[in-house]
């Protein structure tokens, strides 16, 4: 897979002008128009167990299905989330490439938070991305799903924790695949893009079969995704650490520098300019830096082969037996820019201990330590802090190190191998004239292999430096042979795995007939069993490589189980209640009851008015549970200490006495940090109050709602847990003096959030006669508030004021239906502004830029043209008017644009060819 611009790429882009352009000039043919509304072939939809008609019920329902997938450009399962307006939170996207999980990607429903929105596949739990983001939050992975096996996604925008257990506070989304197809289909996919990079190349097959026995269906799937480089997208003024001229950008200076320190810190040499600029580095004035971005992704590469099958098999008139397997392996390369190493301390003079004569060698992290001769030692890099003499003119004292980019090893580079397997079997039928059973047994594997080059571990760079002696000792300015990267070289290794197996057996049916309907209900049990384990090789465990942090393995085990009942009850004509009742207990968690309870007034065929408050829960993380502990020496001021021994916080000299090191900061604590196999789960509330309206052509939504989630687990730091003791007292071990020994700062229950905002849809469709008929669809999120408070002690903090939390996201759809032949749609998407990441910070001060991200609005087209009965052929460009990442003038960090909301794409030529037979 090789990033260029191609013939092909040429042709992509020909073919989708094309297909445009046909979907103008046969707009006089007339053949029959297709009927865009949603029919759920399933009678239990999400958010429910109990079967129904009825599409809207108490909570929203959001439903994508897969002629809306193509029509609005998605390529992947997270860009159809990622569009969603309720996605006011933003995502965890593959963009993340410096993060704990770059092959990876996540999802956030009205910001209660990546992990808080539970994700099914056909309804049935799968297991969560065995590597935790930010090494804190599971979540369950959607950049595998192949795309083209999915029927439609449905989101339900509200908590269920009463029908579906944990993880479901900010809402469910429900991914179905195709199922119950009856012969034998085969598509050719091809995307490029305008700017070069990103090309995606796709084959699937599907084959089906049925009859009186019942149906089987199996699909395969083949894509590739070419990397996207930082210095594909210069044309966005991101291909340089200089990007969007950021008054905060700038190249890095781990170029080549040596450093002393001798009461002021001062750069004492560099690389040269002319050979600083040989090696691909970037000169900056007075010394030697480099330029980050030249040598990053954006995107990963990616290569993956699914294959999924699933069958019904009629045991009789009255019982099914039905089954689903899938199986995913894929391949992700992430490439980032050579590793900076400044890991090593050089000592000279006596006030350190070195001998006349010799400079003092020292790893950092692993206290390995040799000498070699001041003079000739390390290329020389010292001779000018030699003395004559001992006693009349001795070494300068004198504490050194390098900063150095070691672009001799080349882009650090990890390939993630992915597989994921997934098994469903189960059975449904009729067990009474009015009850049904479902029983069904589920299974989930995912093991995520991460191999990385491009790394040294610390004492095999030591070593090197090092040498045997003084002449092979070298300076760490040298420029590296291939033999000496060679022996330095190591490639680190991390197996993560988790799986998730469950049992589940349902009823559902009518319990009585009352006046105004039936009293349907539907009760169950479930039977589950989490696994994880994350092992890695010694030197990664250890924490021993160079520009990455340790991997320690850790492993654990959860069961659970839940019953659960919930009810539909029709008061009367116009009115319903739907209350539901869940229990769960987790082996290591405890138990919880989550309640709901949903209003349906219909006082007119066409008006629902609406209602639902739910209280939700989430276990918690499992690495937050299972995870290694760790146990740190850190300074600290121990204000109680201090102030019980006589001290003043602020005033004393170092190493008077214990009680003034307690009180400048100087004190030394045990922190114990990493998991807490006490944790308790998060619980939370949800409210929506709203109604629909659908007449004939025209229908409106409008829902308000509120998400609360308490108890969730956080960090509070060790001098936090210090200056807060009466409130942490429990968290903190003191001596007998009365001073600190010891500070507990693993996860704790501490943080909050409550979220509140308004959606709103329209659709509405206008019957052109001959020339066919547009289809309108718009909706809107409005966010009013997103408060969080980091623990008890601490301040609400208004995240919409104080970050980059758009206030406003706006999506409108428009099909033109030409015919059941023909049609095009132009998706437009809009995120409004919002402030930079960090304003907090600025206090109004705009003399670096503005303050505020610029909104950003992108427009896709596309057309599709079914040929005969045998092909149809769709093309269509996403970002028509190749639009870039607005830039954040507050974000300190590259590429300075929130990644979670923008895509650095750009302008995509896309193309497909579907056969059926």
């Amino acid at each position: 897979m090789k990033n260029k611009k191609t013939k092909l790429g040429m042709a992509i882009k020909a073919i989708c002008a094309g297909v445009m352009v046909t979907g103008v000039a046969l707009n006089g043919v007339a053949l029959a128009a297709d009927d865009d509304a949603v029919e759920l072939k399933k009678e239990v939809s999400t958010g429910s167990h109990i079967k129904r008609t009825d599409i809207e019920s108490a909570q929203p329902l959001i439903v994508i299905d897969a002629e809306e997938i193509a029509n609005r450009g998605y390529v992947t399962v997270q860009d159809a989330l990622n569009s969603l307006t309720q996605n006011a939170g933003g995502s965890l996207t593959q963009q993340s490439i410096h993060g704990f999980t770059p092959a990876a990607s996540g999802f956030d429903l009205r910001g209660a938070g990546l992990g808080r929105v539970l994700t099914l596949i056909d309804g049935k739990r799968v297991s969560k991305y065995p590597i935790a983001a930010g090494a804190e939050i599971n979540f369950v992975d959607t950049a595998n799903i192949p795309i083209g096996a999915i029927e439609r996604i449905e989101i339900l925008a509200g908590g269920a924790s009463a029908i579906y257990g944990s993880d479901a506070m900010g809402g469910v989304v429900n991914i179905i695949m195709r199922k119950d197809f009856e012969g034998i289909e085969a598509t050719l996919y091809e995307s490029t893009t305008d700017n070069g990079g990103r090309d995606v190349h796709r084959q699937s097959a599907m084959w089906g079969v049925s009859g009186d026995w019942g149906n089987a269906t199996v699909f395969l799937e083949h894509e590739e995704r070419e990397q996207l480089k930082a210095t594909d997208r210069s044309g966005f003024d991101i291909g340089t650490d200089l990007a969007f001229d950021h008054p905060f950008s700038s190249y890095s200076s781990y170029g080549g520098s040596l450093f002393l320190y001798d009461g002021a810190t001062s750069r004492i040499n560099t690389i040269a300019e002319a050979d600083c600029k040989d090696r691909g580095l970037q000169w900056r004035d007075t010394f030697c830096g480099f330029d980050r971005t030249t040598m990053r992704d954006l995107l990963p590469e990616q290569e993956r082969t699914s294959i999924m099958g699933n069958f019904s098999f009629n045991l009789s008139e009255d019982h099914e037996l039905y089954g689903r397997f899938d199986s995913t392996s894929a391949e992700i390369v992430t490439r980032i820019e050579p590793m900076p190493v400044a890991d090593y301390t050089y000592y000279t003079g006596a006030a350190y201990g070195v001998p006349h004569g010799m400079v003092g060698f020292e790893a950092d992290a692993t206290l390995t330590y040799i000498e070699r001769d001041i003079t000739t030692g390390f290329g020389g890099d010292f001779a000018d802090y030699a003395g004559t003499d001992a006693v009349t003119d001795p070494d300068q004292d004198g504490i050194f190190w390098y900063t150095r980019r070691m672009i001799e090893f080349g882009n650090r580079m990890n390939t993630v191998e992915v597989d994921n397997t997934g098994f469903s079997l189960g059975a449904k039928g009729v067990l009474t004239d009015a009850f049904e059973y479902d029983a069904t047994f589920t299974l989930s594997e995912q093991e995520v292999v991460s191999r990385g080059n491009g790394y040294a571990t610390v004492d095999g760079f030591f070593d090197l430096i090092a040498g045997t002696d003084d002449a092979s000792s070298i300076s760490q300015l040298d420029y590296l042979t291939a033999d000496q990267v060679a022996t330095a070289a190591y490639e680190t290794y991390n197996k993560d795995t988790s799986s998730y197996q469950g049992i589940s057996f349902g009823v559902n049916g009518d319990l009585l007939e009352m006046e105004a309907g039936a009293l349907s209900i539907a009760f169950g049990v479930e039977l589950g069993t989490e696994e994880f384990t994350q092992d890695s090789d010694t030197a990664s465990a250890d924490g021993e490589i160079l520009s990455t942090g340790g991997a320690t393995p850790s492993s654990g085990e959860r069961d659970s189980k839940a019953i659960y009942a919930e009810a539909l009850i029709p008061v009367s004509d116009e009115l319903i209640i739907k209350p539901a009742l869940r229990f769960d207990d987790y082996s290591d968690a405890g138990s919880h009851v989550s309640p709901q309870l949903g209003f349906e007034f219909r006082p007119d065929d066409n008006l629902l008015v609406r209602a639902n408050w739910a209280g939700t829960f989430r276990a918690p993380d499992m690495m937050r549970v299972y995870g290694g502990e760790v146990t740190a020496f850190q300074q600290i001021i121990d204000p109680k200490g201090c102030e019980d021994g006589g001290g003043t916080i602020g005033v004393g000299s170092p190493g008077v006495d214990d009680v003034t090191d307690a009180c400048i900061g100087e004190w030394y604590v045990d922190v114990f940090s990493g998991s807490n196999p006490d944790l308790e789960p998060e619980t939370g509330e949800n409210f929506s109050f709203g109604f629909v309206w659908d007449k004939d052509d025209f229908n409106y939504s409008i829902d308000i709602w509120t998400v609360k989630v308490n108890d969730i687990v956080n960090t509070l730091g060790a001098q936090n847990i210090a200056n807060n003791y009466e409130t942490y007292a429990d968290l903190i071990t003191r001596d007998i003096n009365g001073l600190i020994e010891s500070v507990d700062e693993r996860p704790q229950n501490l943080s909050k959030l409550e979220t509140r905002g308004i959606d709103m849809a329209v659709g509405y469709s206008v019957d052109l006669d001959a020339s066919g008929e547009l289809i309108f669809d718009f909706s809107t999120t409005f966010m009013q508030t997103y408060e969080t408070q980091s623990n008890p002690t601490s301040e609400v903090a208004d995240n919409i004021a104080l970050s980059n939390v758009p206030t406003l996201r706006a999506n409108l759809a428009t099909t033109w239906k030409v015919d059941d032949a023909l049609s095009a749609t132009l998706f437009i998407q809009h995120i409004g502004s919002m402030n930079g990441v960090n304003i907090d910070l600025f206090g109004g001060d705009e003399s670096y830029g503005p303050l505020q991200i610029q909104s950003y609005t992108v427009a896709n087209v596309s057309a599709k043209y079914v040929i005969n009965d045998n092909f149809t052929v769709r093309g269509g460009i996403n970002n028509v008017l190749d639009k870039g990442p607005n830039p954040d003038t507050t974000d300190f960090g590259w590429p300075h644009y929130p990644r979670e909301y923008y895509s650095p794409v750009g302008r995509e030529f896309k193309v497909s060819l579907s056969m059926e037979f």
